[in-house]
Order: structure tokens, then C-alpha cells, then sequence
């Protein structure tokens, strides 16, 4: 009996679990800066960031599209975490099973 090459199935596993919600995150999150710069410039041209962070934060609740977009962002980031947390245990059980 020989012994199957198991890193092609490794290689398809790493993508799906770990790049492809990595890529739609980075997407959302990218997306919504560029909505943020685009629509309020002088958000991100103060020097002080605690109240250019506030301002963002009253621009994310007073524009309804902003609001959306930055839901999108903490969905993904909580889909991309628990997607790789599950993933690393998954992982890890199954080349704890082959050895």
C-alpha cells in the first residue's frame, strides 16, 4: 500500500479556509477607507488621531452607507477569525491523525 501525497489537499485547504476570507476582510475593510477618504478628507488630515477617530466614529453613525460598510468590515473580521481559529484546530487534529 502506498502512502497518498496529501499537500495538494493541504495546499486547497490552506487557500479556502485561510486566503479566501483573509482577501473578502481586506476587501471590505479597504473599501470602506476608501468611502471614508472619498466622502471626508479631513478626517485623516488632523493630527490629532483620538479626534479624527471620533469624527470617524460620528460619520459612521450619521451616513447610513458608511454604517453598512463598516458592518461588513466587523462581520468579515468576526468570519475571518473564527474561520482560522477553526481551521488551525481542524489542522491541526488531522496531522495529529496522520502521525
Amino acid at each position: 500500500m502506498s502512502e497518498k501525497n496529501l499537500e495538494p489537499y493541504f495546499l486547497v485547504y490552506i487557500i479556502i479556509v485561510f486566503l479566501c476570507p483573509w482577501c473578502i476582510f481586506a476587501f471590505h475593510l479597504i473599501r470602506e477607507l476608501h468611502f471614508l477618504t472619498k466622502n471626508n478628507k479631513d478626517l485623516f488630515l488632523k493630527q490629532d488621531f483620538i479626534f479624527s477617530w471620533r469624527d470617524i466614529k460620528k460619520f459612521r453613525k450619521e451616513n447610513p452607507k458608511a454604517k453598512y460598510l463598516y458592518g461588513k468590515v466587523k462581520k468579515w473580521m468576526v468570519i475571518t477569525s473564527l474561520s482560522w481559529i477553526i481551521g488551525f484546530l481542524i489542522l491541526i487534529g488531522i496531522i495529529f491523525l496522520i502521525n
